[in-house]
Formats: C-alpha cells, structure tokens, sequence
C-alpha cells in the first residue's frame, strides 16, 4: 500500500508540473518578441519524472532573452560583411553596439509562480 500512496503523489506531482509548464510556455509566448515567429514557435514543454523544462532550441533564444554585450564581428568565410535581406555591405569588420535583452522566459516563470514579471 505504500507504493500505491508514492504513485499517487508521483502522478499528483507530474499533473502539477504539467500544468504549470503549459501556464509557463503559454506566458513565454505571449511576452515574446516577433520578427519572424521562428522564436515563438519553438517555444516548447517537457516533463519528465520531479523536473519541467521550458525553452527554446532556437540558437538566438538566449541572446534575446538576455541581451549581448558590445563585440566585433570579422568577416570570416567572405571579404566583407553584409545584410543579405537589405543589401547592406558593411565591410570586413563591424563593431556591433549590443542588443538590449527582452526577456520572454523568466518572467514568464516568475508570473507563473505568483511574482513579478
């Protein structure tokens, strides 16, 4: 009987952090940044066993969530750098001021779990 008590909070457990994680992904969603939706659209849940994960497999995800200090970018596979969307040509060095983070993901969380976003 015992075991039947621990598989009963494990399940009580696991619908818990189901739900929780559904709140959690659904709120990423909605505070995140929109430039083409491939962001957005990558934002998924899994639970497995006592842990939930929510994220993202988009290689830019953390970068927008936190922000990038200032760096220098080098042309490495061409001469110069360019914007293939505006046709911009740069040159073989740019030095690139940073972008402010906009966070999508913790304060998801934090709203999720009854603090401030």
């Amino acid at each position: 009987m015992a075991d039947d008590g621990r598989a009963q909070i494990d399940a009580a457990i696991a619908d818990l952090l189901e739900r929780l994680a559904v709140d959690v992904e659904a709120d990423a969603k909605a505070g995140c940044p929109i430039k083409t939706g491939e962001l957005v659209a990558s934002i998924e849940h899994e639970v497995q066993g006592q842990v939930a994960r929510i994220g993202t497999n988009v290689k830019y995800g953390l970068y927008v969530e936190t922000g990038t200090a200032p760096h220098t970018i080098r042309a490495t596979n061409a001469r110069v750098l360019a914007n293939r969307e505006t046709g911009q040509v740069f040159g073989p060095v740019v030095h690139h001021p940073g972008t402010p983070a906009q966070p999508y993901l913790a304060p998801a969380l934090h709203r999720v779990r009854g603090g401030e976003g």
